[in-house]
């Protein structure tokens, strides 16, 4: 650890809290043995914990750093002292001759009870010291000797008895408190720590975690607002790109996941994940990335690129982050569009395969739509549309289903047309009888236009053949009942305006054309009994 291996007590090679002509023989004579190149014996540098070079300059270096009272407790916090001389020094002495083991074997026996007093006090803070120095003594830290080291420490720290260390260290008129040496503390463990990357961090505010002590929260709390600032910078770059080439939505959602989730993860190890703070960033990591797979989705919606498995891959990563019911609401109506599409890919497919005479069909069917219809035009659409169909049912197969719909929307978009027109015939009609009967009654009654029952009856005669033309139709079963119905109806209409004919299945004769077949048939049979 870097607060202990360069730090200036033991660069000097003396203990904390000795006094001040003393630290000045030590570095005269440690600026002599470097002078003579000679080996720095019997201080108290500890060269066993760690690695040491001296130099001129280090030692003047470490000299200005012990001047300032404030420098001076900021260093001591991570050096050794003798607070009980009849522990800490064969403690000390065993650490100078490498036998860390006893060294440790001592003061853990003094600090066992947990509580701290005027005999362990100082126990406390070396046994912290030497145990923060093995947890950083390897390239990966021993999250349990730093548990314990913390631990150590921070007892020490909101113990009565810093007053007497801080007395032991600076003049009586520098003034500190408590919260102020714990926060030092933690500042400079969480500065060694930061070198180690983001997941060291995160175990480091886990102990934190389960540690208790007064300022836990509030030393936490100045941490929140860099992970956030991350992501929030994160989340704009990817909005810029998504917005700039959409179709590498799905790159852009996994990268900007895989940068932030470590954020994402040290932020939940400082606050609550109930936290304001944590619920709005991370929304606004869940509709980014949600944002990905919509435009994604919308990009290629009208093409023959699948893009509905995509999307509600890149939705089911946005739902991970998702926490508030804004959005969460729209990730939910997103991912049952999504569905949707996704459970009609078999139609899609096959739309592809006939588009070119779907295409035919809406086009007939939007030109009906744009004019004033006629039953005559109602025909026709159904004519032009017959042949086109029977392709469509060549591509897939007569029982499909989506082609049985195509066929249904013909049947009914004529039929609308012939029901209307029959209705428009029958108003019409009715209301020239109305006016034709008042007119005598009330001259000044406005003229209706005429509508003759040969009219109606022309308009009744011509819609019938249609419907009867539509009966080789494929039609979805709901659409046949219907149909059959509407059919009924018109046959119905048909009877009554022609009440002299007869019909035989979907085909009406005169009674006159009857009766002329009748006697000609006879006529035959007679003479073929001749």
């Amino acid at each position: 650890m870097k607060a202990i291996l360069n730090n200036p007590y033991r660069i000097i090679g003396v203990l904390v809290g000795t006094p001040a002509r003393e630290q000045e023989r030590q570095i005269k004579r440690l600026k002599h043995f470097i002078e003579a190149e000679q080996e720095v014996i019997d201080d108290f540098s500890f060269s066993n914990i760690g690695e040491l070079i001296r130099t001129q300059e280090s030692i003047n270096e470490a000299a200005s750093k012990l001047n300032l009272d404030k420098d001076k407790m900021d260093s001591a916090l991570f050096w050794f002292y003798i607070g009980n001389n009849i522990t800490d020094e064969p403690a000390l002495e065993s650490l100078k001759q490498d036998r860390q083991e006893n060294t440790i074997k001592i003061w853990s026996k003094l600090v066992s009870n947990a509580e701290v007093s005027s005999r362990n006090c100082s126990a406390f803070h070396n046994l912290s010291n030497l145990f923060l120095q093995k947890a950083f003594s390897n390239s990966n830290i021993n999250y349990e000797l730093l548990e314990q080291g913390i631990n150590l420490k921070l007892k020490f720290l909101e113990s009565d008895y810093i007053k007497s260390f801080k007395l032991h260290v600076t003049d009586s008129t520098f003034k500190t408190t408590k919260k102020n040496l714990q926060l030092s503390f933690l500042n400079q463990v969480a500065q060694e720590i930061e070198g180690y990357g983001k997941n060291a961090l995160i175990n480091f505010f886990e102990i934190l975690n389960i540690l208790e002590f007064e300022l836990n929260a509030e030393f936490k709390a100045k941490f929140v607002q860099k992970p956030i600032a991350n992501i929030e910078r994160k989340i704009t770059e990817t909005k810029l790109k998504r917005e700039s080439d959409n179709a590498k939505s799905e790159e852009y959602a996994i990268e900007l996941i895989k940068i932030v989730e470590p954020e994402i993860l040290l932020l939940k190890s400082i606050i609550n994940i109930a936290d304001i703070k944590f619920v709005t960033i991370s929304d606004k990591i869940a509709n980014e990335v949600l944002q990905c797979g919509i435009d994604l989705f919308n990009l290629y919606y009208e093409t023959e690129v699948e893009s509905g498995g995509i999307a509600q891959s890149i939705c089911d990563l946005a739902e991970n982050y998702a926490k508030g019911n804004i959005i969460i609401e729209r990730l939910d109506r997103t991912k049952s569009i999504i569905k949707n599409y996704n459970e009609n890919i078999s139609e899609r497919n096959k739309s592809r395969k006939v588009k070119d005479e779907l295409s035919i069909i809406n086009s007939n069917i939007s030109q009906l739509e744009e004019s004033i219809n006629t039953v005559t035009q109602a025909s026709s659409f159904a004519h032009n549309c017959l042949p086109i169909l029977k392709i469509i049912k060549s591509k897939l197969s007569p029982k499909d289903d989506f082609y049985i719909q195509i066929s249904s929307k013909v049947v009914k978009t004529t039929t609308n047309i012939l029901i209307d027109k029959i209705n428009e015939a029958q108003r019409k009609r009715k209301h020239y009888l109305e006016y034709k009967y008042k007119k005598y009654e009330f001259p000044n009654l406005k003229e209706v236009p005429l509508f003759s029952q040969e009219s109606l009856m022309s308009e009744i005669k011509y819609s019938w053949k249609v419907f009867v033309f539509l009966s080789q139709f494929d039609m979805t079963e709901a659409d046949k009942k219907k149909f059959k119905n509407d059919k009924e109806t018109l046959k119905d209409i048909h009877k009554e305006l022609f009440k002299n004919e007869v019909f035989f299945g979907d085909w009406s004769v005169s009674e006159l054309n009857l009766w002329i077949v009748g006697i000609v048939i006879i006529f035959f049979i007679i003479l073929l009994k001749r």
